[in-house]
């Protein structure tokens, strides 16, 4: 991690934005979509938000488990 300032706000973000784009049953892709834009954001030394195709990147690295 370089970073983690305002991680926390990318995935809420990511988040939102899923919700409104994605059908309530595809909560999987939520969360996986916010949790890139979190990963993307602590990735970078800026604390702005990064472009779709950073998070785009990320998002090979999120897996999404549902527990039992």
């Amino acid at each position: 991690m370089v970073n983690i300032i305002g991680s926390d706000e990318a995935i809420i973000a990511g988040f939102a934005i899923k919700l409104m784009e994605a059908e309530k049953d595809q909560i999987a892709n939520i969360i996986q979509f916010a949790m890139a834009c979190g990963l993307a954001s602590a990735l970078t030394e800026d604390e702005e938000f990064h472009n779709k195709e950073d998070i785009m990147a990320c998002l090979p690295y999120i897996k999404v488990t549902k527990l039992k």
